[in-house]
């Protein structure tokens, strides 16, 4: 079983894929300025800044999906929590009946 103090939450691990993401943008950005300060027409800064472009598409579109698959997993769990709510609430009611069957006066319980 994963230990929750050190395994990050699905959200979590998407913001950090994100942020990795946008970090390597920056890096892109910034080498494609040297280059084309250099070289002014250098087509392999251009490739090199729409690869990563797609890259960083990718990488977000995967991260869409993976929360998506965790939020239908939250509501599914929200359904099950909202179920057992309703369980405990008939077994306390059950409970109830059960106690209030007794006969007052004698310590005896009905059947």
């Amino acid at each position: 079983m994963d230990n929750p103090t050190t395994t990050p939450l699905p959200a979590v691990k998407a913001h950090i894929s994100l942020s990795k993401s946008l970090n390597q943008m920056k890096h892109v950005i910034e080498r494609t300025k040297k280059t084309s300060t250099k070289q002014p027409n250098s087509q392999n800064g251009i490739n090199a800044f729409k690869e990563s472009i797609m890259l960083i598409k990718s990488d977000i579109q995967n991260t869409e999906r993976q929360l998506a698959v965790e939020m239908d997993k939250s509501q599914k769990l929200q359904e099950l929590l909202h179920q057992d709510e309703e369980l405990l609430k008939q077994l306390d009611e059950d409970r109830s009946a059960y106690v209030n069957r007794k006969i007052v006066g004698t310590g005896n319980w009905t059947k």
